[in-house]
């Protein structure tokens, strides 16, 4: 039993290496991880509750890593503690404020989800603004340095941050 459960957990490894990465930066990331957990825990005949909770440490482990490279990238590039710091609270800030808005409005169209979407950047770039933080600088920062793919897209990005 458990050399099946090693052999399942180094495949899940690069299963949700990939797959949660997508799904991470997903509208409903969180439902079709569940979903996907559920299936693989069937699939392999696993404790869905220990899938679920290996998937989550995987993300948030990797979500922590990619804080750290971030901050290390833009404090090179002449950002301040506190600049970073706001910027990564706000954009955690944004992906629970975009959340709950996906919960509430789970029928909601493709151009409304565009139009919510296009709200929270305009939200953030003012923000930004106001702090006297220059976004195009973070952009072309964190994408010359390989972190930056999709800064322009709004909460999503914020897993980058």
């Amino acid at each position: 039993m458990k050399k099946k459960l090693l052999l399942v957990s180094a495949l899940a490894v690069s299963s949700f290496g990939v797959a949660g990465t997508a799904l991470a930066t997903s509208d409903t990331g969180s439902n079709m991880r569940d979903g996907f957990a559920t299936k693989f825990a069937e699939r392999f005949n696993l404790n869905k509750d220990e899938v679920s909770s290996f998937m989550n440490e995987n993300r948030e482990a990797r979500q922590a890593e990619m804080e750290t490279k971030v901050t290390e990238t833009l404090k090179t590039a002449g950002f301040s503690d506190e600049q970073i710091t706001a910027l990564q609270n706000k954009k955690a800030e944004q992906r629970t404020e975009h959340q709950k808005w996906h919960e509430a409005n789970p029928d909601a169209t493709q151009e409304e989800r565009q139009a919510h979407r296009e709200a929270e950047k305009t939200e953030f770039e003012a923000w930004a603004k106001e702090q006297g933080i220059d976004l195009t600088k973070v952009r072309e920062t964190l994408k010359e340095s390989g972190i930056g793919k999709g800064m322009h897209r709004g909460p999503h990005d914020g897993d980058k941050l």
